[in-house]
């Protein structure tokens, strides 16, 4: 009975993490898929995606074992027993994941990462075995077992003499990683980082939803597996049926058979309600994350709205009679990128202009202004495009009726039809249908 009553546990346990579990992993798997990728200078306070390098924030830290230079490491150690019956098993001596916090670095910049209770697919792991307990690597004692290795000398392990071995999983230093997860700003900088339990695979996206995506359908196999196993014991047991098993009276499988492919099929048919349910809340998600990337945009618009005006007062002296009206009558967005293209142009071609302290700083606050609209320009779209083939795909389009999406357009290449004080969705290129306003809103 022991063993029916140890099923029935397992079972349930199996139940509650493949359903629990299960359930993180696919809404994970979607986040992935439907979040539009940020560079590292324009990342926004919010659910961000990131592809870049790993850089250690001031130098690499030493995995314990390996003893080699990486960026994040974890770092299980087992010790070998044996039962009664000579049979080899390995117990976990300590199992740990390092917490110190490193960079993800691209082209554009680069953000901080605090991985302590980060989810982390790492690719290169190292394996070793060991005569005793190994003694833990740190950086100094790298640097003493490379000296001893230049002069052929051995650095013996200390402590148990029991077999130990040492696995090992690491992130080094300039390997390409992909980051999902919460921007939060620092405490320490004027700086955002990724700190709320993130996402952190090595290699790229496509990398990143091939791991979760098998990890989702394992666990939904967990939870089917655990299905059958808790109506199994619960037979043994005899709640199901008629009596428990005993040394003369065996499991009546009949019965029992019926009873598990009926659970099997309940969950079948929970399965397609709660993914129906999930599937509505994408869209909603994806909608919002549309919505709010139009919202980063509005904030440029506004900032250069606000910029336009003061860069072209303190350089009105360079500038000839017909330049300096034209600037000063950009009013619409549309208007206000060609000046703002104008004035950057002229800081160019009068290089004496920026001696100003303040009039440099006003030029270095309009070109952030313009590589950031560009960037949020970048994302809208993205998040924008995401959401139409989430509506227009099978089976999203089957419940698009019940999210709105219409509103959002594409951005073209012309500016927004309208003032940034106005702030509607931008036109679609060439769309017959979008209308344009102009003047003081």
């Amino acid at each position: 009975m022991g063993w029916a009553v140890a099923g029935l546990v397992a079972s349930l346990v199996a139940v509650v993490v493949g359903g629990g579990f299960g359930y993180a992993m696919w809404r994970r798997l979607w986040d992935i898929a439907d979040t539009p990728t940020s560079d590292a200078a324009h990342v926004f306070v919010g659910t961000n995606e990131l592809r870049g390098r790993a850089a250690p924030l001031d130098r690499p830290i030493v995995a314990p074992y390996a003893g080699v230079e990486c960026v994040w490491f974890r770092s299980l150690l087992e010790r070998e027993e044996r039962d009664a019956e000579g049979r080899r098993r390995w117990r976990t001596v300590h199992d740990e994941s390092s917490a110190a916090p490193f960079w993800i670095e691209d082209d554009s910049g680069r953000v901080l990462i605090r991985p302590e209770g980060a989810s982390v697919y790492a690719t290169e792991r190292r394996r070793a075995s060991h005569a005793g307990r190994p003694s833990r690597t740190t950086g100094l004692d790298l640097l003493a077992r490379l000296a001893a290795e230049d002069h052929g000398l051995t650095i013996a392990a200390t402590g148990s003499l029991d077999a130990h071995r040492s696995t090992e999983w690491l992130i080094r230093p300039g390997e390409a990683i992909y980051v999902l997860g919460e921007a939060t700003l620092r405490d320490d900088a004027v700086a955002l980082e990724f700190r709320r339990r993130p996402l952190i695979a090595a290699g790229d996206e496509d990398a990143a939803l091939r791991r979760t995506a098998l990890q989702a359908v394992a666990l939904l196999v967990m939870l089917l597996a655990g299905v059958v196993g808790a109506v199994v014991a619960a037979h043994a047991l005899g709640v199901l049926g008629d009596a428990p098993v005993t040394e003369g009276r065996g499991i009546a499988w009949d019965a029992a058979v019926p009873d598990a492919l009926v659970g099997v099929a309940a969950v079948l048919v929970v399965l397609p309600v709660s993914y129906v349910v999930r599937l509505r809340n994408r869209l909603v998600d994806v909608h919002q994350r549309a919505r709010a990337a139009w919202a980063l945009v509005e904030v440029q618009l506004r900032r250069r709205h606000d910029l336009v005006p003061q860069v072209t007062s303190v350089v009105r002296a360079a500038m000839d009679a017909e330049q300096a009206a034209l600037l000063a009558a950009a009013r619409t967005p549309e208007e206000e990128g060609v000046a703002a293209d104008a004035l950057l142009a002229l800081a160019e071609s009068h290089p004496e202009l920026r001696t100003d302290a303040h009039a440099g700083a006003l030029f270095d606050d309009l070109r952030r202004t313009e590589d950031g609209l560009a960037a949020a320009r970048t994302f809208y779209n993205d998040a924008v495009t995401v959401l139409r083939d989430r509506r227009q795909q099978m089976p999203g389009r089957l419940l698009a009726w019940s999210v709105p999406g219409d509103e959002l357009r594409l951005w073209g290449a012309s500016e927004p039809p309208a003032r940034p004080a106005q702030a509607p969705p931008p036109a679609l290129e060439g769309d017959p249908t979008s209308t344009s306003t102009s003047g003081e809103g």
